[in-house]
C-alpha cells in the first residue's frame, strides 16, 4: 500500500496535482469519497418513470440503466417493486 501511495505521489509531482486524478488521488475536500462511488438516489417520480418506460416497452432495461447510470439489477428491482405496489 505504501509503495502504491509513493508511486501516486510521484505521479502527482510529475503531472502536477491539478492534472492527476488517479485512484490514490486525495481531494482537498475530505468529505469526498476516494476510490468509491456515491450511490445514486432516485426519487419516487424517477422510479415510476423508469418502471413505466420499461413496462411499456418504450425503452429497454439496458437503455434505462445507461441513461441513469445505474445497474440493470437495480432497474429490475425498481420494475418488480412497481408491479407489486401498483393497484
Amino acid at each position: 500500500m505504501l509503495a502504491g501511495r509513493a508511486a501516486s505521489l510521484r505521479l502527482r509531482e510529475y503531472f502536477g496535482a491539478e492534472d492527476f486524478a488517479g485512484p490514490h488521488y486525495r481531494p482537498d475536500d475530505p468529505g469526498e469519497l476516494v476510490g468509491q462511488r456515491r450511490r445514486k438516489k432516485l426519487n419516487p417520480m424517477k422510479r415510476r418513470e423508469i418502471a413505466e418506460s420499461v413496462i411499456s416497452g418504450r425503452k429497454s432495461g439496458a437503455e434505462i440503466a445507461r441513461l441513469y447510470e445505474i445497474s440493470q439489477p437495480t432497474i429490475s428491482r425498481i420494475v418488480a417493486q412497481y408491479r407489486a405496489n401498483r393497484p
